[in-house]
Parts: C-alpha cells; sequence; structure tokens
C-alpha cells in the first residue's frame, strides 16, 4: 500500500488518517478492539512549538482532503465545517497558538 506519507514541512502529523482513507479505497477494512493500547508519549525536547504545529497539521488536512475527498460543494462545505470545530476544541482546552497556526495552516501553502 505505500506506507505511510510524508507530508510537505517534515511533520508527519495526520499520516495515520491519510493511509487508513488509501486503505478503503482498496476495500480493506479496520477492526477496533477495545483491549489495545496506544500510548503516545510527547516530549517537550525536539518539539516544533505550537503555532508550528497548528499550521502544518491544518495545512496537511487540507492536502488530505483534495487527495482523497470529493470536491463538490457539499463536501467543501462539511470539511469547512469539520475543521471549524477541530480549530475551536484548541481554543476550548486553552491551546489559542495551535488553534491560530491551524487558521493559517489552512489558509495558506507551504510552497
Amino acid at each position: 500500500m505505500g506506507g505511510f506519507e510524508t507530508f510537505q514541512g517534515g511533520r508527519t502529523a495526520l499520516e495515520d488518517v491519510e493511509f487508513c482513507l488509501r486503505a478503503k479505497k482498496m476495500k480493506y477494512f479496520f477492526i477496533i478492539t477495545p483491549y489495545a493500547k496506544a500510548i503516545h508519549k510527547q516530549s517537550i525536547i525536539g518539539r516544533e512549538d505550537q503555532f508550528k504545529t497548528g499550521f502544518k497539521e491544518g495545512h496537511n488536512r487540507k492536502i488530505i482532503f483534495k487527495k482523497h475527498c470529493k470536491q463538490d460543494l457539499f463536501h467543501k462545505i462539511w470539511f469547512l465545517w469539520a475543521n471549524i470545530g477541530w480549530i475551536l476544541r484548541q481554543f476550548l482546552v486553552g491551546h489559542f497558538s495551535k488553534g491560530m497556526g491551524m487558521i493559517k495552516g489552512l489558509f495558506n501553502s507551504l510552497e
């Protein structure tokens, strides 16, 4: 299936989402078990600042949408609505810098 996508800017955020969409298109299915556990440990050392993380995440969402989703008006509105929710969530939990980065990433390009 080609492995995980490495997005522009060197950040692989949302590579799992992109991989799952590709697998779905190839007729693979996922089985979720409540017994599986994943622990994401984050280190402050070597991490980008929250604005840059948000920027790249917003930009990568846009790339995934363009690559895997229908581009009609209905789906564009749905995509925008979903992103408003993701951004508002960042603000509600106090990650203002990340939320602002996500807004900028959606409307700007890394190119």
